[in-house]
């Protein structure tokens, strides 16, 4: 018995290594991506930073003290440099640093993750006790696809809203 509890212990140990390994690639992975879409994105950051009526000598002033002048490659390894040392860098927007702006909004996002997680709770467990207790009958059949398309409509309708209410987009 004890063989095979060392043999799961060991088996377990080296599946959450392989995956701890197999996260580097995927962070690496959307890293690069987020790069390039912040590059691919039309118009300058400066000009964006500065507005419309900002001097020529204003933006090239920006663009130098931002590193928006270096080459492609340099910026993308400066990049990762600084998310290697928790430095996301400064929003275009407010002009702070972007981990601030997270720091700032993350206890009202862990509040609205857990008022889902709770609201979600309270309707899967009679729901799914419903489903068990009534395999293949109509509530099962009907009711569980119905239900989870309503909770997906509805919960898109609310983050519309709540991005319109925000004035976010």
């Amino acid at each position: 018995m004890t063989l095979a509890w060392d043999y799961d212990r060991v088996s377990m140990g080296r599946f959450l290594v392989r995956r701890l390994l197999l996260t580097v690639p995927v962070l690496l992975g959307v890293a690069t991506l987020v790069f390039a879409l912040l590059h691919l994105v039309p118009g300058d950051p400066a000009q964006v930073m500065l507005g419309d009526a900002a001097a020529p000598e204003d933006v090239a002033d920006l663009r130098r003290r931002l590193g928006l002048d270096r080459p492609l490659a340099v910026q993308y390894v400066g990049f990762l440099l600084g998310l290697t040392r928790g430095d996301l860098g400064v929003s275009l927007r407010t002009n702070q640093p972007v981990l601030t702006s997270i720091a700032e909004r993350l206890p009202a996002t862990v509040e609205l993750a857990l008022a889902a997680m709770i609201a979600a709770a309270l309707m899967a467990l009679p729901l799914g006790t419903i489903a068990a207790v009534r395999f293949r009958a109509d509530p099962d059949t009907v009711g569980v696809p119905l239900v989870t398309s309503t909770v997906d409509f509805v919960g898109a309708a609310a983050l519309i809203a709540a991005v319109k209410l925000l004035g976010i987009g």
